[in-house]
């Protein structure tokens, strides 16, 4: 009589993630779950046809148990755990995707630029829409990224029509509480159609949206016509590609999303925070500064912020892995985060040598600005991505608060030095930090 399988129960890792290129497996998600149940197998397997054969003798191979995991068969979830784990032996490796790795930065650059060009954001009352996003944006990562690893993929697809339903009740909300034309409301439904086709992964649209607006603006230009044609042409294609996100059903979901709701306290903090810092910007903004060379700056920092903050995870973790002594790690680790703060430092120096050179430019002000800003987010996302959201939550609310009646650029100066000496203190507490790196 045969034995049914029975799945091996986790062991430590015995592949060096310094080496491995792969997906990082070790999140909530379900499928990286199910990897850590299956972690010899899939440790061991030759090819993803030996985890198929396992799969099915588990059940796995069941529509009930393949839709929880957002798979349409399980060659897939095959497939997909051969793909996320290291192995103890030579395979090859997987391409990254570049859809994940690069289409959503670079969407997110194209609406930076877009919205410099649209010329929005000239008095505090135009960013009342732009704060809300912003506030939005930070509590919709936050309850979606809990989504990921505690419910299915089609009830993450009904929590994102709630989020997007919420989004859009808040921006009607700001302009009946303070009334906006259509040149603040054009880049708050930009940025709001972008967030919601990432989220939703429809990659292509995301980065058609900006596109479509930067040629509005510049056939605009070209023609002489008035720059409100290119902010309604902003307003409509915005709408035209939300609207899909916004009408999926969410009615499974809503009492799940309801549970959440307090712990989405900190998100709305630091997104809160951010608005803040950037009207305390352009309230100190001086006479005939030059914006766009800092705003390329700004997006060509959110462009490679995920590469530098996923090349800092890995040496942390591949650290955790290697080292012994809990000392030695803490060291290398705080060497780490110092390292990493220092190439955000970079365009600071460049600044302060062409300020040295030249004397004060126009471009300076913003570039320092927007220098200074991208640090503290840096350092912010380090934070949360070790699973401290209370840290830069109240140090943003803090530091907007602050900025609207001391100096942005020496707010921003300690706002960065004490998120960092903060991440400094707590790289000794390993035992705090340590499950978010595996």
């Amino acid at each position: 009589m045969s034995v049914p399988y029975t799945p091996p129960d986790y062991v430590p890792p015995e592949a060096d993630l310094a080496t491995w290129s792969g997906p990082e497996r070790r999140s909530r998600d379900p499928i990286n779950q199910l990897s850590r149940s299956f972690n010899r197998l899939c440790l061991e397997a030759s090819d993803r046809f030996e985890i198929v054969a396992n799969l099915e003798a588990l059940g796995f191979n069941s529509p009930s148990a393949l839709s929880k995991l957002g798979v349409s068969d399980h060659f897939e979830l095959a497939k997909d755990l051969f793909a996320r784990t290291p192995t103890t032996f030579e395979r090859k490796r997987p391409v990254a995707q570049l859809e994940r790795d690069w289409l959503g930065p670079i969407a997110m650059v194209l609406a930076l630029l877009v919205t410099f060009a649209l010329g929005a954001y000239s008095t505090s009352i135009e960013l009342a829409p732009a704060i809300w996003v912003l506030i939005w944006s930070q509590i919709a990562a936050a309850l979606l990224s809990r989504a990921a690893g505690e419910i299915g993929f089609e009830e993450r697809e009904h929590v994102l029509a709630i989020l997007m339903r919420l989004g859009a009740i808040g921006i009607a909300a700001t302009w009946v509480a303070a009334p906006f034309g259509v040149e603040a409301a054009a880049p708050a439904l930009l940025w709001y159609g972008v967030a919601g086709l990432l989220w939703a992964r429809s990659y292509a649209f995301a980065l058609i949206l900006p596109i479509v607006i930067g040629v509005a603006i510049g056939v605009g230009a070209s023609l002489g016509l008035p720059p409100e044609m290119a902010q309604f042409v902003a307003i409509a294609t915005s709408v035209a590609l939300a609207i899909p996100l916004v009408a999926r059903s969410s009615h499974r979901t809503f009492r799940w999303a309801l549970g959440r709701a307090p712990a989405m306290l900190f998100p709305a903090l630091y997104g809160l925070g951010q608005g803040l810092l950037i009207i305390a910007l352009l309230r100190q903004t001086p006479p005939g500064s030059q914006v766009m060379l800092g705003a390329a700056l700004l997006a060509l920092i959110l462009l490679t912020s995920r590469a530098l903050l996923l090349k800092l995870k890995e040496r942390l973790t591949s650290l955790l892995w290697m080292d012994t002594d809990v000392d030695r790690f803490v060291a290398r680790a705080r060497w780490a985060l110092l390292g990493y703060a220092a190439v955000y430092l970079v365009p600071l120096a460049v600044g302060g040598a062409a300020r040295l050179g030249t004397g004060p430019q126009p471009w300076m002000f913003h570039w320092q600005g927007f220098a200074l800003f991208g640090l503290c987010l840096a350092l912010a996302v380090v934070s949360l991505t070790l699973g401290d959201p209370t840290s830069p939550a109240v140090a943003f609310a803090t530091a907007g608060l602050l900025a609207l009646f001391v100096s942005f650029l020496w707010i921003c100066v300690v706002l960065a030095a004490t998120q960092l000496v903060v991440l400094l203190i707590r790289s000794a507490r390993v035992e705090r930090y340590a499950v978010y790196l595996l």
